[in-house]
């Protein structure tokens, strides 16, 4: 999400794929523009989703989601001091941070991950990887010559899931591109 003018978006999109789950919706947020207007109302009301508001200039009333980003904020420079990785790849670290949480327990599903809340199953965990770790990327035939190397060495930096499969991101060394 680049603006906030594209709350309302992002919220149907969210509501659509996400038909098939067990959880009911409630929207929780600040007083924001972007979440108290018609469009927004309107929305709520098609897909009946519950919204829920805090009080004006008090963001201590969002305990919940403020615990849940200094979590994921001291995960992502644990990550990137661990890894010896610049503060520029801080997306990717929190994108891996958050993946990993959704696969965690948590008190207040009673001990399911939210992933397992979302889909109606355990996660596996043989996937995972530690962030930073060196790997090696396959070079596909036809992208080499008969003598150039098979693999390219590079750095774990998180996973992308697609079409029910885990795929990972790697900074390859010297492009330093995530693939």
């Amino acid at each position: 999400m680049r603006t906030k003018d594209q709350v309302v978006d992002k919220v149907r999109h969210y509501a659509a794929s996400n038909r098939h789950t067990r959880l009911s919706f409630i929207l929780q947020s600040d007083r924001g523009g972007e979440f108290r207007n018609r469009k927004m109302d309107v929305l709520c009301l098609e897909r009946n989703i519950k919204q829920e508001f805090s009080a004006g200039y008090t963001p201590e009333q969002n305990n919940i989601i403020e615990r849940i980003w200094r979590t994921l904020a001291g995960m992502t420079v644990a990550y990137l001091k661990g890894a010896n990785l610049p503060m520029s790849y801080w997306v990717l670290a929190m994108s891996c941070a958050v993946y990993i949480l959704n696969r965690s327990s948590c008190k207040a599903l009673d001990g399911m991950t939210p992933f397992e809340a979302r889909y109606g199953y355990k996660p596996s965990w043989a996937h995972l990887r530690v962030f930073g770790c060196p790997c090696w990327v396959h070079v596909p035939k036809q992208n080499r010559r008969k003598m150039d190397s098979k693999v390219m060495a590079g750095t774990f930096v998180g996973y992308v899931e697609k079409n029910n499969s885990v795929i990972y991101k790697v900074i390859l060394e010297g492009g330093k591109k995530p693939v």
